[in-house]
């Protein structure tokens, strides 16, 4: 999957950046950011873990944006399940 560069959520464009040692900085794979709409996510991941770590941050607009109240550890799993299903299911959601 390629990662986009913007992605539209709750009818709201936010924009997707690779940043380098968020890991390494923040301990964090990825970071959203309400007041920039922005998503960042570990340059240096495989490119599995950024997957994942964009449908994580994705939950978490969700969360915050319609206060759902998931606790992080329900948000976590439900970016690693949600990738599981769609990588081997092969879903992409992409019609043509």
């Amino acid at each position: 999957m390629k990662i986009p560069n913007i992605i539209k959520i709750g009818g709201f464009h936010w924009n997707v950046r690779e940043v380098e040692n968020l890991m390494i900085d923040r301990e964090h794979l990825g970071e959203m950011a309400p007041r920039t709409q922005e998503i960042s996510i570990e340059k240096g991941s495989s490119e599995q873990q950024k997957e994942e770590t964009l449908l994580h941050e994705i939950i978490e607009v969700l969360n915050w944006m319609y206060n759902i109240k998931l606790e992080h550890y329900q948000i976590e799993l439900l970016g690693v399940s949600l990738h599981q299903v769609l990588k081997d299911n092969e879903i992409n959601f992409t019609y043509k």
